[in-house]
């Protein structure tokens, strides 16, 4: 899976906006997109740094926490549904979506150990 069409997007370019940042042409957009070709590693490289993403991002191979994905399904751990739900909740976010969630998290998990923390002095 690729995610240029999303990346793109929320980038606000057109495919042709993209083609020329990129040094290639709209028909390889639109056929990079739709899965018809696949992206060779050097106009992989172009495009993630157009679009301010590493290569293994936007070739689905690493999340948005910088987490490898596995090749199959059986490799990965077993979550919860609630866990599962979760994680199809986050997918299915837009880019604006997912950065608030991260800050969410991350304050989230400052206030936790603040927390522990204060229960170790008491």
């Amino acid at each position: 899976m690729n995610r240029l069409k999303e990346l793109r997007l929320q980038a606000g370019l057109s495919q042709f906006q993209l083609a020329q940042a990129a040094e290639t042409t709209q028909r390889n957009i639109s056929y990079w997109e739709s899965g018809r070709i696949e992206i060779s590693l050097n106009a992989a490289i172009k495009l993630a740094q157009v679009l301010q993403v590493n290569v293994e991002y936007l070739a689905g191979f690493e999340d948005d926490f910088g987490t490898k994905q596995a090749d199959n399904a059986n490799a990965l751990p077993a979550y919860s549904k609630e866990e599962q739900k979760l994680i199809e909740d986050y997918r299915a976010l837009n880019y604006s979506g997912k950065k608030l969630v991260k800050q969410t998290v991350e304050t989230l998990k400052s206030t936790s150990v603040q927390g522990e923390q204060k229960k170790k002095i008491n």
